[in-house]
C-alpha cells in the first residue's frame, strides 16, 4: 500500500513538472499592427484540428475498451476456474476493472455529445 501511494506521488509529481514546462506562446496579433492588405497566415483549420482530435480520441477509446474486455474476460475465466479463496480474490480485483470500464464507455459517449453542444453554440 506504501509503494502504491509513492508510485502516485512520483506520478503526480512528474505530471506537474510536465505542465509547469510547457511553454505558453500566444500567437496573436496586436490589433495596432493589423494591415488588411498582408496576406493572412496560412496554417491549420479547426475543422482540421478536430478532424485529427476525433481520430485520436476515438483511437484511444477503442484500444481502451479492447484491453478492459480481454482483461475482464481472462480474470472472468480465472473467477471460473479458480477455488473459493482465488474467487474472492478476484471479485475484489474485477470491481475496479468494471468500473474503468464504464468511465471509458462513459467518456466516450460524453465527449462528441460535449463536442455537439459547444458546435452548436459557435453557429
Amino acid at each position: 500500500m506504501v509503494k502504491q501511494h509513492k508510485l502516485i506521488l512520483i506520478v503526480n509529481i512528474i505530471l506537474l513538472v510536465c505542465l509547469i514546462m510547457l511553454p505558453n506562446f500566444v500567437h496573436a496579433i496586436d490589433p495596432n499592427d493589423y494591415d488588411p492588405s498582408q496576406k493572412p497566415v496560412s496554417g491549420t483549420s479547426v475543422n482540421e484540428i478536430t478532424d485529427k482530435a476525433n481520430n485520436i480520441i476515438g483511437t484511444i477509446t477503442t484500444v481502451g475498451i479492447v484491453i478492459a474486455a480481454i482483461t475482464i474476460i481472462i480474470l472472468g475465466l480465472k473467477y471460473m476456474i479458480g477455488s473459493v479463496e482465488e474467487k474472492a480474490e478476484y471479485k475484489k480485483t474485477m470491481i475496479p476493472y468494471i468500473i474503468g470500464v464504464v468511465f471509458i464507455v462513459a467518456i466516450s459517449t460524453i465527449l462528441p455529445v460535449i463536442v455537439n453542444i459547444v458546435e452548436s453554440l459557435n453557429k
